[in-house]
């Protein structure tokens, strides 16, 4: 794979860095859930960025974590902020500058509502991010 840029993912801990700093700067319930749930969400990104070729896009990796950290609820508390503002991240260490998010935090509310599918999801996240951002 010469000539093709590696894909930075956050790591739990990365994550769990943002949900601090997200209810430190807004408020809510601390800590995560029981399960192992983070750690779950982070190794499904890892392998959708390993082993599927539909994955390799940095965007859709962002979409795909923002994705789970909503449905798979690993915090006690602000999933979609930190979901959100993790999403933002990854596409920034990625090299994208994402100046207008208000329409991503409008979409992940719709998703913790469960009326949006991850096809559609990311699908929507690519396309406005192609339209959104100063790569």
């Amino acid at each position: 794979m010469a000539g093709k840029k590696l894909v930075q993912i956050l790591s739990d801990q990365e994550i769990f860095n943002i949900h601090e700093r997200v209810l430190g700067r807004d408020g809510g319930l601390a800590g995560l859930r029981g399960d192992a749930s983070l750690a779950s969400i982070t190794q499904r990104v890892q392998n959708h960025a390993l082993f599927d070729p539909d994955y390799h896009d940095p965007v859709r990796l962002s979409a795909l974590l923002a994705y789970a950290i909503v449905v798979g609820h690993p915090f006690n508390d602000a999933n979609k902020r930190t979901a959100f503002v993790a999403c933002l991240t990854m596409l920034q260490l990625n090299g994208y500058a994402l100046h207008d998010g208000q329409w991503l935090a409008e979409l992940l509310v719709v998703v913790a509502a469960g009326r949006l599918e991850q096809s559609i999801f990311i699908s929507d996240v690519v396309n406005a991010v192609s339209a959104r951002t100063n790569p």
